[in-house]
């Protein structure tokens, strides 16, 4: 029996990375995406202080909410610019807005 061996790609692309490939993709140009090896190396800036959650400590509860397919747009295209997941984004706004600190 003859078996095939074919190469992984083990690494994630850097959050550089995966966002200049967003934006290629949003302007409409999903075929010149850069490869890693031809993508540049920017560090990422990130505006939004994410809060560390002490799970051990905090007990958490879920929200569900119904928004607009636009505003889920707008947020996730904000949270892919800055290079942090969505959830921290908005865990971020709601805390500074409603927490306890």
């Amino acid at each position: 029996m003859v078996t095939k061996k074919t190469a992984l790609q083990a690494t994630r692309p850097s959050a550089a990375e995966r966002l200049e490939q967003s934006e290629q993709f949003v302007s409409g140009n999903p075929s010149t995406i850069a490869t890693k090896s031809q993508a540049k190396s920017k560090p990422a800036e990130s505006i939004v202080q994410t809060p560390h959650i002490e799970t051990e400590k905090t007990k958490l509860k879920r929200l569900t909410l119904d928004i607009s397919e636009d505003l889920h747009r707008s947020i996730k295209m904000k949270s892919v610019s800055l290079g942090i997941p969505m959830v921290d984004m908005l865990r971020t706004l709601l805390d500074s807005n409603y927490g306890n600190s």
